[in-house]
């Protein structure tokens, strides 16, 4: 079975790398035939789809 792991890392954070690992449907459709160029744009929606998941931010304004 094919597998594609993907490395995410905040570049602000030391050791912050996580694993998103694509199998089966998960894995864009004629991957084998993309060049670099296309493999990367089809990555990244999946690649922020994933932070967006990950990552819960919100903001809110006080008056002290």
């Amino acid at each position: 079975m094919k597998r594609i792991v993907v490395h995410v890392a905040m570049t602000a954070i030391s050791s912050s790398t996580q694993e998103l690992v694509l199998t089966g449907d998960d894995i864009p459709e004629g991957w084998d035939q993309m060049t670099d160029d296309q493999k990367s744009a089809a990555m990244q929606p999946i690649v922020q789809a994933h932070i967006d998941n990950e990552i819960d931010a919100g903001w809110g304004e006080y008056n002290d």
